[in-house]
């Protein structure tokens, strides 16, 4: 069982800051705050230290656009180069949690907490926190645990009527203190128009790209089907359309990049939390959303990893991918998509296993996929993306499902890996998925469908937060993250 809890709150975000420097100012009386020419009314509140190398060196230089009669010309050449020259937006983790709001919800009494009005103001904070990235995604319905039927039996119990004010709710990736900014400088971006990528195989880079990687395991085109949209195969790379593309929203190859589109809700279970509900038939292969939280470099992610042993619980999922791996093998810097040369598409392990360069933690900072639960036989999986990304190392983690779920159903995922490859593997291998360091096994990575692909996922932590597994599949294996 994956114990849930955080600490974070809402806070609005606030641009990269290097230096601060403090300066009168007459009209208020008082001291404000001037950051890299921006006077604010009042100090950030960060939670760690700010990065101390926050712009990549080889930032390229910011063109100017061509002119007619000294007027600038607006172009897409220019624009394009101009977006290239510029990270994409992002924010960093230590200026953005804060939990002034969470403080006060909590300093209720537990009988306030427990009123069901409650549950409304849980989803207006939901509301009001991915209103920038989601503003036309469907409701995320809070069903009250007096209420919550988990299909065997009903909890009667009038507390809690929503899940802990402990996270800030988000679904970005918000940045630790030693992740660089997000580049674009070496990004693939595709001329085709209209949205016509999936007729303009032999000159659309990001169908190139895309096959690149998956062309070997018998995936033709791009990774969505062109009627329905949904995923042909969870496991793999996927390269989306991003902003440096010359097509529009109507793209095929525009999935992740365009948000949730199905209803899901939050409700108690009888043994496992809070988990993750289907409002709606869901079909194989949809887009359920992304796995967000703060990105950390490898020595912070370690930092952690001690910290959350000591409560028994933890948030922490390594980007370590399979076809990573084998990317840093065959070439010295694949950091960028236009050196997608993947020479070597075997799914074995032999390739030397490094410790991942980033980690996502949900455990401060996250979305609805936190409260996703184990299942020895699950619904779901993940799969990376990348959209507005140059480096390799640094895909989205989404979920998609692995086949159709009904209304009412729980959607989960496995901790474990995929557990339809786990076996094969861990007989391969003979110790699953360690790390170098005492790490749990694989987890939360998940493998393409009748690919025999690797595990792509580490759990850091030891057996303090190895529970008992209660999913009541068929296949149950009993445990979650258990060391051997």
């Amino acid at each position: 069982m994956m114990t849930k809890t955080t600490q974070a709150s809402s806070h609005p975000s606030t641009t990269l800051i290097s230096t601060m420097t403090r300066v009168p100012t007459m009209s208020k009386n008082k001291n404000n705050w001037e950051i890299q020419g921006m006077i604010l009314d009042s100090p950030p509140l960060p939670s760690s230290p700010l990065p101390s190398s926050p712009l990549p060196s080889s930032l390229p230089l910011t063109p100017h656009p061509p002119t007619l009669a000294n007027f600038p010309i607006l172009t897409w050449s220019y624009t394009r180069s101009l977006l290239r020259s510029t990270p994409p937006p992002h924010h960093y983790s230590s200026l953005t949690l804060t939990h002034t709001m969470h403080d006060y919800i909590n300093s209720y009494n537990p009988q306030m907490r427990s009123y069901p009005q409650m549950t409304l103001v849980y989803s207006s904070m939901i509301q009001e926190n991915t209103s920038r990235d989601e503003p036309l995604a469907p409701p995320i319905v809070i069903v009250p645990d007096s209420i919550t039927t988990t299909g065997t039996a009903t909890t009667t119990t009038p507390t809690p009527t929503t899940p802990p004010w402990e996270f800030y709710y988000t679904n970005e990736m918000l940045l630790g203190r030693s992740v660089p900014p997000p580049s674009r400088a070496n990004l693939t971006g595709c001329n085709c128009l209209l949205g016509q990528c999936h007729l303009n195989k032999s000159h659309c880079t990001c169908y190139l790209n895309q096959q690149s990687f998956t062309s070997p395991y018998g995936i033709t085109g791009f990774m969505y089907h062109p009627t329905t949209h949904s995923l042909k195969s969870n496991g793999l790379p996927v390269f989306e359309c991003n902003s440096l593309c010359g097509c529009d929203e109507r793209c095929l190859n525009r999935v992740v990049g365009r948000g949730r589109k199905i209803p899901i809700m939050i409700q108690k279970t009888r043994r496992k939390g809070w988990g993750v509900f289907a409002c709606c038939f869901i079909p194989k292969g949809t887009f359920i959303g992304i796995y967000s939280g703060e990105l950390l470099g490898h020595e912070e992610s370690e930092e952690r990893a001690i910290k959350y042993d000591e409560f028994g619980r933890t948030y922490l999922f390594d980007i370590d991918w399979w076809y990573i791996n084998q990317q840093l093998d065959s070439n010295q810097q694949p950091k960028t998509q236009t050196q997608n040369t993947n020479t070597s598409h075997s799914h074995s392990h032999s390739h030397s296993r490094r410790p991942s360069k980033y980690t996502v933690d949900a455990y401060h900072a996250g979305n609805f996929t936190r409260f996703l639960n184990h299942s020895c036989d699950p619904n779901s999986a993940l799969t990376p993306v990348y959209i507005d990304i140059d480096d390799i190392e640094r895909p989205l983690l989404t979920v998609f499902s692995k086949r159709a779920i009904e209304p009412g159903e729980e959607i989960t995922f496995s901790y474990s890996g995929d557990p339809d490859f786990d076996d094969e593997d861990e007989g391969e291998e003979g110790e699953g998925e360690e790390g170098e360091e005492g790490e749990g096994e694989g987890e939360g990575g998940e493998e393409g469908e009748e690919k025999g692909k690797g595990k792509s996922k580490s759990k850091k932590g030891d057996a303090r937060v190895h529970v008992d597994c209660e999913c009541g599949a068929k296949n149950c294996k009993g445990t979650i993250w258990r060391l051997e």
